[in-house]
């Protein structure tokens, strides 16, 4: 459409011919953006079902505010000359519907006219100019658009489709010391020692956010020290203990859940005695394993937390591959046994200030003829973000054990070590 149409349609609007040549300039610039777009996007044709959802067309619902910023100027020094014309009312529905026509069939290549604080002739380029594939690219920094995982991906307009992520991760790792030097004249006496403990704890847990949960928790736990007054061995443990703990729970109540829990444990090393050759314990020596059916009790607060088995219908497995440790284990004379009665077990976490931190674990189990009870209890006091204080008590009972004379089925262990400590 040539320029002597716009001419020919303004003037029968009631147009002053000396105020519309900015007018007839900026339309001039329109026609050529429009030429440009046209030999650009000859072969181009939108594929969408829907044009809304084409981010290029979003400056038609804003065409009233531009369409008076882009004419402003013009329009304003007309309506002194033609305020008596019957056509006034209708210059403002022509300039309206010529950019809606435009924008709606030429989005592509339009200019975007500054507001009136800047020069009337500067202009910048667009989002509308910008390739549909820059637009809808996510940026490498905005984290929350990189998906976990993918299970579709739009290559015609670069658009990714999260798939529910319903595991999730954590862990904590400790390398911790301690060490005790004792002069041969110290009036008490002692012996000096070096004792090193390092720990791990990984979690792996799903939950669908339907009442379906898989919880599994993998303890490991091993220290060593070495004393003067041990002849006979360099060094021996004073902490061993492998656990895995795997649980799945359907929701009841809003916490309550049905479980079936299994819980396995033995240690990674030997175990001795000082000065004295007899190995007291070993890997798979002994091995428990217990099975349980039951209600799981599940309390959440800011600072606390706390899970309670309730397990009335329990099987415990015990095996023992050394022969000589059977009987330590009220195994009978025999390798394995199988037990059943009944199981509470109890987790929780108590942060009791910002940096002082409480876990533990109470279990208990009985097959009715005997019972076996222990609380680990682990104080966690941090002194900054890697370097950790932490005391370990260990209380527990256990009557199927062979005892010597004089000794009680009450047992107790403590520990206090320094060093790193990592979650990730």
């Amino acid at each position: 459409m040539g320029t002597w149409l716009y001419q020919s349609q303004a003037q029968d609007l009631g147009y002053a011919t000396d105020s519309t040549s900015l007018l007839f300039k900026t339309i001039q610039t329109y026609q050529d953006s429009l030429l440009k777009t046209k030999e650009q996007f000859k072969n181009w044709k939108y594929q969408g079902n829907d044009t809304l959802s084409n981010p290029y067309y979003y400056r038609l619902f804003f065409q009233n505010g531009l369409s008076d910023n882009l004419f402003k100027e013009s329009i304003g020094s007309l309506e002194g000359d033609v305020a008596s014309s019957s056509k006034t009312g209708n210059k403002y529905n022509y300039i309206n519907q010529l950019i809606t026509s435009t924008y709606t069939n030429n989005p592509n290549n339009l200019k975007n006219y500054l507001s009136t604080n800047v020069k009337r002739n500067e202009v910048k380029e667009d989002i509308i100019n910008t390739p549909i594939e820059e637009v809808q690219k996510p940026k490498k920094s905005d984290k929350t658009l990189i998906p976990i995982q993918t299970d579709e991906y739009d290559s015609d307009h670069n658009l990714v489709v999260k798939r529910p992520n319903f595991w999730t991760f954590k862990g904590n790792a400790s390398l911790q010391f301690m060490q005790a030097y004792f002069s041969d004249n110290w009036y008490k006496g002692g012996d000096n020692n070096n004792t090193l403990l390092a720990t791990c704890n990984v979690h792996a847990n799903y939950d669908n956010k339907q009442g379906f949960i898989w919880t599994n928790h993998l303890e490991m736990k091993i220290g060593f020290q070495n004393s003067k007054g041990d002849d006979l061995h360099n060094f021996k443990t004073h902490a061993d203990l492998i656990r895995l703990t795997n649980k799945f729970g359907l929701q009841a109540t809003k916490r309550w859940y049905y479980t079936a829990t299994l819980q396995s444990w033995t240690q990674f090393y030997k175990g001795y005695r000082a000065n004295d050759p007899t190995v007291y314990s070993d890997f798979m020596s002994p091995f428990e394993s217990l099975l349980t059916l039951g209600m799981d009790y599940k309390l959440t607060e800011k600072k606390f937390n706390i899970t309670v088995s309730l397990s009335p219908l329990a099987s415990k497995f015990k095996y023992c591959d050394r022969r000589a440790l059977v009987n330590n284990y009220g195994l009978k004379d025999k390798h394995s046994i199988f037990e059943f009665g009944s199981n509470i077990t109890t987790t929780f976490q108590w942060n009791i200030w910002k940096d002082v931190q409480w876990t533990g674990r109470i279990y208990y189990f009985t097959d009715y003829d005997k019972a076996q009870v222990e609380w680990e209890n682990t104080f966690n006091l941090r002194i900054n973000k890697y370097l950790t204080t932490k005391l370990f008590l260990y209380p527990r009972f256990d009557d199927s054990v062979n005892r010597q004379e004089g000794d009680s089925y009450f047992q107790f262990h403590e520990t206090l070590t320094l060093g790193i400590d990592i979650s990730f």
